[in-house]
């Protein structure tokens, strides 16, 4: 997996490996632990979860005016937006 794309990932949110090729997407949590992440995925193959990624990444930048950290950006924004941000343009 891009070791650059995981870089942009925010320490709030969550990647869970449940074996090989498949993972579930966690969003909105807190850094200080006052808020758990959400499950937006619950089942991803690695291809998808790069897209996903990817997307929500960009989704950050460019749909956050208020410029919120990403964790709060992500938990203010409902499940619906963000999975339309992420299935766009990459068929999840």
């Amino acid at each position: 997996m891009s070791e650059q794309l995981l870089a942009s990932a925010n320490r709030r949110d969550w990647i869970i490996g449940y074996g090989k090729n498949d993972y579930v997407l966690m969003v909105g949590g807190a850094r200080d632990g006052s808020r758990l992440a959400r499950v937006l995925y619950p089942r991803l193959s690695e291809h998808e979860l790069i897209d996903a990624l990817k997307h929500l990444v960009k989704a950050i930048r460019d749909r956050n005016p208020h410029r919120l950290p990403a964790g709060d950006y992500l938990n203010q924004t409902p499940d619906a937006e963000l999975r339309r941000a992420s299935t766009q343009s990459s068929g999840l």
